[in-house]
């Protein structure tokens, strides 16, 4: 039985007009692209100003000094348009990004090589063995990566040992690149058999 459902109809229309797609670019299309960009515009336009009250506007009442400090460091940015203290604009860029940059090197080193290590030291001793044959595939990945990113000699020096740890490493990067397409494909054909469910079962009522 056909759906009766508004809704429904609604979600069944803009997916065929997305689909329309693959004939040609058309205005059914385009269409249905302008609502999704303004659904999420506004939606994200929401989302930014209930965050800029809950971590902005309510501490600031409250009397939170480095809140204001803050805050003051972000207006700056919007000196960047005038000529003569645009270079003002720099000084909160310059922040955030050596902030940024502190917090992902951190971030990188204690996750991805220290705790790493002592998996490897924990698993190899008290693990299981496919554990420990997983932590120590984990970590000459990691190390061998690495050492394929060594940009402080020229390629053509990395022979030798050296070398061949820097081709293991590439190869890890293929397997990996190639797991990571194959899981978008996997959720890209998700997405469509799920529309695919919408059209026929829960629109056109086919089971």
């Amino acid at each position: 039985m056909i759906s009766t459902d508004p809704l429904t109809w609604y979600a069944a229309f803009l997916t065929l007009c997305v689909l329309s797609f693959l004939y040609r670019e058309n205005r059914f299309y385009r269409f249905a692209e302008y609502t999704y960009i303004g659904v999420a515009v506004g939606n994200g336009f929401v989302l930014t100003m209930n965050s800029l009250n809950s971590i902005s506007l309510i501490p600031i009442m409250k009397g939170a000094i480095d809140v204001i400090l803050i805050q003051i460091l972000a207006l700056l940015i919007l000196t960047q348009p005038f000529r003569k203290i645009y270079w003002v604009s720099r000084i909160p860029s310059a922040v955030q990004i050596g902030v940024g940059t502190g917090i992902a090197m951190y971030g990188a080193i204690g996750s991805d090589i220290i705790a790493l290590m002592q998996s490897v030291i924990k698993d190899g001793l008290i693990g299981t063995p496919y554990q420990t044959a997983m932590t120590y595939f984990s970590m000459i990945g990691s190390i061998s990566v690495l050492i394929y990113f060594f940009f402080t000699v020229k390629r053509e020096a990395l022979r030798g040992t050296i070398g061949v740890i820097a081709k293991i490493g590439r190869y890890f990067m293929m397997i990996a690149f190639g797991a990571v397409f194959a899981n978008i494909i996997l959720s890209r054909s998700t997405l469509f058999f799920s529309r695919m469910v919408l059209l026929l079962v829960d629109w056109l009522g086919i089971r």
